[in-house]
């Protein structure tokens, strides 16, 4: 009877079974992994890379940066200012073809990409999580491309070449698949995606960004990781100072009798009384009014006790370990609401190396992430038969301008991104303009220092304008004068010395030989 009944449950609990199976596996690898840090070792086993964090303790470190970024306001000000600062009002961009033009614009359009909120996320996780997994997801017929996030801590592991640690073959994801009922209102779930029946998904529809690891690191590293112990460390300090303020704060009524030695035993046991009252709740504490007059005698002498916690010294070291938490982030103390830096000029001095990290910044979001994401954009379109293979540009080299086969995948896009620092036009402009004139500069050049994106367009726009002006200062000196009109071969002029044949009153006047008396 066993015997038949064994492997009729097994088929029965085949799922349950498998689902308990693949639970007792995380936990026992989880506990596995916790006993090995803490004997002061670092599970290498799924990793190239030694010092590289993965399996469990990723997924426990993206989980406290998310939530200290979440909940501390240090922290979350370094997300935002080095999002701000990179996408400031969102990027722009212009491909040198048209057609292209129109299809990265209904590309960025797109509703379901929402790419000006996606901007923000994609610099906050790069952030948070040191990297972010973004999906393509394209229709074959119309050439629509939509992009989803992953989230970093779905991915658990990224099968490479063997031969090649830096090229990506499969990406796995592991999660949980959910359904709503709308009967229990409640999720149930599907089927879980985990371990033998993970999500590999193939290398060509991810587009991976990692920072803070070298290129063959399967994972990145966050920088926000780096002033973690540091920002908690300033949040303890900050409330041990609070408590240290309150207790400063605090004070209490000292009492002193001066008596026979009864006199003191019963003002004991009075205060003794009292307390117990006040312990048992059968009477309430009432301090003393404020502003309220204490009467005393020889025998009793009130005096107030308060406790010095020596707080107003501990100003510096809350500095030292918040210029920890700067140095890490790269972002002065004054943009965290400390004003130190009283002149501008120190200020801007100082704010060289942020400016550079900015800048690097934004160049690592136009050639490792939106670049990228175009020339997937443009692949699509041609196989869709939106775009040809081939496409003919207008270029510029050494003042001549010539066309140009090229693939349409290699057309050029001109990706900017908001100016990181306010420029000073005329100081600028005057300093541009001595170089001009010294040949250590060009025009265009110049020009594009000022912002000036299409030199050639602007060279055309400037001799029309010119063209225009010249046209006008002849209308100007031509109207100076009246015009000149020479009487007629047989006109013989009048008295009045028109000569048009009319007089002052514009009425006709005949010929001296057709008049007379009659």
């Amino acid at each position: 009877m066993v015997s038949i009944l064994k492997p009729l449950a097994e088929r029965v609990l085949k799922d349950d079974l498998s689902v308990m199976q693949e639970s007792i596996n995380k936990l026992t690898e989880a506990v596995s992994s916790l006993q090995i840090e803490e004997r002061g070792w670092i599970n290498v086993s799924q990793s190239f890379v030694p010092w590289e964090v993965t399996g469990e303790e990723r997924q426990r470190v993206i989980e406290k940066l998310r939530n200290v970024a979440k909940k501390n306001p240090l922290a979350g000000r370094i997300v935002e200012i080095k999002c701000h600062f990179t996408m400031g009002q969102g990027i722009s961009f212009k491909a040198e073809d048209p057609e292209v033009q129109e299809v990265l614009k209904e590309f960025w359009k797109d509703e379901s990409n929402k790419w000006f909120q996606r901007q923000t996320q994609l610099s906050d996780d790069l952030e948070i999580d040191g990297e972010f997994f973004l999906r393509f997801f394209t229709n074959e017929i119309t050439g629509r491309v939509q992009v989803r996030c992953i989230p970093a801590w779905q991915i658990t592991d990224i099968v490479t070449d063997q031969e090649d640690a830096e090229t990506p073959l499969f990406y796995k994801r592991e999660w949980v698949e959910q359904k709503w009922d709308p009967e229990s209102k409640l999720y149930v779930i599907v089927k879980y995606h985990t371990g033998t029946d993970a999500d590999y998904i193939p290398a060509n529809e991810i587009l991976h960004v990692k920072v803070g690891t070298p290129l063959y690191a399967k994972f990145g590293n966050s920088p926000l990781y780096r002033v973690y112990n540091w920002i908690n460390a300033y949040t303890e300090w900050l409330e041990d100072r609070a408590k240290l303020n309150k207790a400063r704060a605090a004070f209490a009524w000292k009492k002193k009798v001066k008596s026979i030695v009864s006199g003191v035993a019963n003002a004991a046991a009075n205060a003794i009384s009292a307390l117990n009252k006040i312990v048992t709740g059968t009477e309430k504490a009432t301090p003393p009014k404020i502003g309220g007059v204490i009467v005393e005698n020889d025998g009793v002498e009130w005096s107030i006790v308060n406790s010095d916690v020596k707080a107003d010294n501990a100003s510096e070291d809350g500095r030292a370990i918040k210029l920890m938490i700067i140095a890490g982030s790269g972002i002065f103390e004054h943009w965290f609401g400390d004003s130190k830096i009283s002149t501008r000029a120190g200020a801007d001095s100082m704010e060289i190396p942020m400016v550079r990290m900015f800048e690097w910044r934004q160049k690592f979001f136009e050639e490792a992430v939106f670049r990228p994401i175009f020339r997937r954009v443009i692949r699509a379109a041609i196989d869709a038969g939106k775009l040809p293979e081939k496409t003919k540009v207008t270029r510029q080299e050494e003042g001549k301008e010539y066309e140009l086969d090229i693939d349409t995948e290699q057309v050029n896009i001109d990706i900017d991104f908001p100016p990181l620092v306010a420029k000073d036009i005329d100081k600028m402009t005057t300093a541009i303009i001595k170089q001009i004139q010294e040949g250590l500069k060009s025009k265009q050049t110049g020009a594009m220092e000022l912002g000036v994106e299409d030199w050639e367009m602007e060279k055309l726009l400037m001799m029309e304008e010119e063209e225009e002006r010249a046209n006008k200062a002849r209308e100007d000196e031509t109207n100076k004068y009246p015009p000149f009109n020479p009487p007629k071969p047989n006109d013989k002029g009048n008295d009045k010395g028109t000569d048009n044949g009319t007089d002052d009153g514009n009425k006709p006047v005949p010929p001296d030989d057709e008049s007379g008396d009659e």
